[in-house]
């Protein structure tokens, strides 16, 4: 199964986190932090395969000691919230071996970050496989984003752009201060060099693939941007997989798996109208020189064939026929419940259809988004509500040794409650989510209505693409009648009859496999009463023969 990721976060500092907490988790590995003082221990997590850092010719080789690099980079930042790393994920494929995978990824990183100056660290996961048996191969890049310079030194992130006026001077704002914009120092999180790499990415895989002749390709560009009207899922998360994976049932899985299912209906519904309209489109020539083309016309001729195929039936006739004049009533209500009185009608309906079901794939991938948002809203105000008052209690404890024991008593809460506070920083204009939280699960389940509303349109939507699929087949019998062809009725009309002897046949043979069950249940029955009864004759000899044995001991005394 060929799969497509390559995404990039930032990781910056923030209470409890860290670069060092960062290479800690993709290495697997057991590191001292010296900002925060604490020891990041992840030597338990498993599933790393192998990881290593690779270096640009000029930078020192103590860099490639893990717990050197991010600690003297934790040693340069100095602003309480700096942020400090570039975080590239991305898939690698199941059609290659693992020596393979991590052959490409190496290569990869060597010739398009290494080779622009940047230090990676990478690390190579392969956790357990998901529940449908697909290993989750995966590679991680961890990057510093303030670049280490030729001349053995840090550089600086960002460089001052200052605002000109008219006369190449400085401005100045309100308050006097020179205006300026903040300008990257290197090119590595600008949006073209991810796309470069995204696209370079898929480049490399698809030419293992085409090496190893393998058919699968990956395409590096979103689904709208394929042409594919497809809702992206939500990604899940280890924790979410594994409780899939044990039974448990969670939103985040319900969402996928309801989008899942969305999906495959769009998918089908879109191609089917696109095999429609190129349908059309070929036999729209010969129709234009048919006389009178009335779809009425050219349905009643389709079925009066049907029912001539259906005299020639050594048995079944009256109930094909039956069949015929109910999928002929449908049909005939279909178009004039539709007004579809020409083939310029029809093409017109498919073309309706088609800005119907791209409106609809819109739609539904807007809703998702919502959908998303809401969830993760209404979830993390749940954490502040349940953590809040803990975390309020901490910042009452004056001494910090009692600082210090109550927060690991209380770890678990605190860090929900920071994770929670920093999702909502910036995003909301009150210190108090949890405020909103009735509301927003309110909106929730709303949204999530109006999703399976669109979703359920859709469905009626391929409804009336199997009525356009039956007139489809009536147009190519008449065109082929009245050009002069033999016309042909596909091989579930011409053999119903024997669909229905195999349909009876099929029932047979059910029933004797039934009866064969039963035959051989009551044999096992049998058999174990009559082991039971021959146990408890062979029981009742043995206690004889003790009988036996007393008596004789007795009549010796």
């Amino acid at each position: 199964m060929s799969l497509y990721h390559f995404h990039v976060t930032q990781i910056g500092r923030s209470k409890g986190h860290s670069a060092v907490a960062a290479a800690a988790y993709r290495s697997g590995e057991k590191i001292y932090d010296d900002y925060y003082g604490e020891t990041q221990d992840y030597t338990k997590k498993g599933g790393v395969v192998k990881m290593g850092i690779l270096l640009p010719d000029y930078v020192p080789e103590r860099f490639k000691d893990r717990s050197t690099l991010w600690n003297e980079l934790e040693s340069v930042e100095k602003h309480p919230k700096a942020q400090l790393a570039y975080s590239f994920d991305m898939a690698l494929q199941n059609e290659l071996t693992d020596e393979e995978n991590i052959a490409l990824g190496e290569r990869f990183v060597r010739e398009e970050m290494v080779a622009r100056g940047m230090i990676c660290d990478v690390a190579f996961h392969m956790p357990g496989k998901s529940d449908d048996d697909i290993k989750n191969f995966h590679m991680h890049v961890l990057s510093p984003i303030r670049p280490f310079l030729p001349e053995g030194r840090w550089g600086e992130k960002q460089h001052r752009e200052y605002v000109l006026d008219e006369n190449s001077e400085r401005m100045r704002d309100e308050d006097g201060e020179y205006i300026f914009n903040s300008r990257p120092t290197t090119e590595w999180g600008s949006p073209e060099l991810l796309d470069h790499w995204r696209e370079r990415w898929a480049q490399m895989v698809n030419e293992e693939f085409e090496k190893r002749d393998i058919a699968e390709r990956v395409d590096h560009r979103s689904y709208v941007d394929q042409g594919l009207d497809l809702i992206p899922q939500v990604h899940e998360g280890a924790a979410v997989r594994k409780m899939e994976a044990r039974g448990i049932v969670t939103r985040k899985g319900d969402l996928n798996r309801f989008i899942k299912s969305t999906n495959k209906l769009l998918r089908d519904t879109i191609r089917k109208l696109k095999d429609l309209a190129q349908w059309f489109k070929a036999i729209k020539p010969q129709l234009d020189r048919l006389n009178d083309p009335t779809l009425h016309n050219l349905i009643v001729e389709y079925f009066d064939y049907r029912n001539e195929v259906a005299e020639t039936y050594t048995r079944g006739t009256r109930s094909a026929k039956n069949k015929n004049l109910k999928l002929m009533t449908k049909i005939i209500a279909y178009i004039e419940d539709r007004k579809l009185y020409t083939p310029q009608e029809l093409e017109r309906r498919i073309k309706d259809l088609q800005g119907r079901a791209d409106f609809k794939s819109v739609t539904l991938s807007n809703l998702k988004e919502e959908v998303k948002e809401y969830t993760d809203k209404v979830k993390y105000a749940g954490f502040l509500e349940e953590t809040r008052s803990i975390y309020d209690e901490s910042q009452k404890i004056f001494f910090p040794g009692a600082k210090k024991k109550f927060q690991q008593e209380h770890d678990k809460e605190l860090k929900r409650y920071h994770v929670a506070a920093n999702y909502f920083a910036g995003k909301v204009t009150t210190a108090d989510p949890e405020f909103f939280l009735n509301g927003w699960k309110k909106e929730l389940e709303a949204k999530k209505a109006d999703y399976e509303t669109e979703a359920n349109e859709m469905k009626a939507l391929r409804s009336e693409i199997r009525q356009l699929q039956e007139i489809k087949k009536a147009i190519d019998y008449a065109v082929a009648k009245r050009n002069g062809e033999d016309p042909k009725l596909p091989t579930v009309y011409m053999e119903e009859d024997e669909v229905e002897k195999a349909m009876r046949t099929k029932g047979r043979e059910t029933q004797m496999h039934h009866k064969e069950a039963i035959s051989k249940a009551r044999d096992v029955m049998e058999e174990i009463e009559e082991s039971k009864r021959n146990s408890k004759e062979f029981q009742e000899k043995q206690a004889d023969k003790q009988d036996k044995k007393k008596r004789k001991g007795v009549d010796d005394d």
